[in-house]
């Protein structure tokens, strides 16, 4: 490799870094119980398709039937019910050097009967 194509990757792996850095931000709480009951509160903010409130990542999703949807799949779906759920738009001024103006804050709390009911409310793999 050349050393102006090294600098180049560099630069280009700085860039990637930088992007995907303020992509967005998530928070996952599991509340268990001592009968394997409990909840999942789960809270993120992403950015959004501009004058749409459609999230930009896919597995994020910003509305409540997207979020029904995900929770009423499997089997065990009637076991898991959907307490509470927040969106709020946030719009960011033109002056902030942010990526993405516009963003969604989402917020839902999840109720489940038995742990191994939440198995698809929750991101990536569960073991």
């Amino acid at each position: 490799m050349s050393h102006f194509s090294g600098q180049i990757f560099k630069f280009f792996v700085f860039v990637l870094i930088l992007l995907l850095s303020n992509c967005f931000d998530y928070e996952e709480t599991l509340t268990i119980n001592h009968d394997f009951s409990g909840t999942l509160e789960i809270a993120y903010v992403v950015p959004t398709r501009r004058n749409s409130d459609e999230s930009l990542i896919k597995f994020l999703p910003t509305q409540k039937d997207e979020i029904l949807g995900r929770l009423n799949k499997g089997f065990f779906s009637r076991n898991i019910s959907l307490k509470d759920y927040t969106y709020q738009k946030i719009v960011i001024p033109e002056t902030d050097p942010s990526l993405f103006r516009e963003k969604a804050k989402v917020y839902y709390k999840v109720e489940f009967q038995d742990l191994s009911q939440i198995e698809d409310a929750m991101l990536g793999k569960v073991q």
